[in-house]
Order: C-alpha cells, then structure tokens, then sequence
C-alpha cells in the first residue's frame, strides 16, 4: 500500500528494489512460499500465540533466509503465552526466556 493509500503490486513498486526501506508483515496464512530477498542486517518480529504448532513456528522463522549470517528474530508473546513458557521450562516469573525455551 502506498502512503497515498492506494494499492500496487509490490513487484512493480520501486521498494521491490529497497527492501531496507520496507516493513514487510506475513501472516501465518502467507508465510509457506514467500521468499524475499532481504538485506543483511533485517529483524523479524515473531509473535508467540497460544497452541502454535512449531512446524508453523519455523516456518515463519525461516522466511529470514540468513538467520545467524546477519538476520535476527525477536519474540514476541502475550503474557499469558510467556507466563505459560515459564512454567513449562520450570523457570521462575524473574528469569527470562530463551530460544531454546521457546522451542520447548
């Protein structure tokens, strides 16, 4: 969508071409065969919801093709959702989660 709030094709649009200039959403609907060309330095925010599959979870995940050569992610969770992932792990409400709790 452009600022003028009139639709184009992303292909056809000049941001096609400056991806660092873009903020680009996918839902979990439009993640499965999305392969953008992102430059090095992007984040993904990944949102953590209730009963997330985690074939669905990587697959979003994934969509940043370079992940450990110069894209990252954050998470993001509702605080039922961390509380839950708390629990889960055994950590206590003070300690912070990490991937590998996450994944869990």
């Amino acid at each position: 969508m452009r600022r003028d709030g009139r639709l184009e094709s992303f292909l056809s649009s000049a941001l096609s071409q400056q991806l660092d200039r873009v903020l680009v959403y996918l839902d979990e609907a439009h993640t499965r065969g999305t392969d953008l060309k992102l430059p090095i330095g992007s984040r993904a925010a990944v949102t953590l919801g209730p009963n997330l599959a985690k074939d669905k979870f990587v697959q979003g995940c994934m969509r940043m093709r370079k992940l450990g050569k110069g894209h990252s992610l954050t998470f993001f969770a509702p605080p039922d959702v961390y509380a839950q992932i708390q629990h889960k792990t055994g950590k206590a409400q003070t300690e912070s989660v990490n991937l590998s709790d996450i994944l869990l």
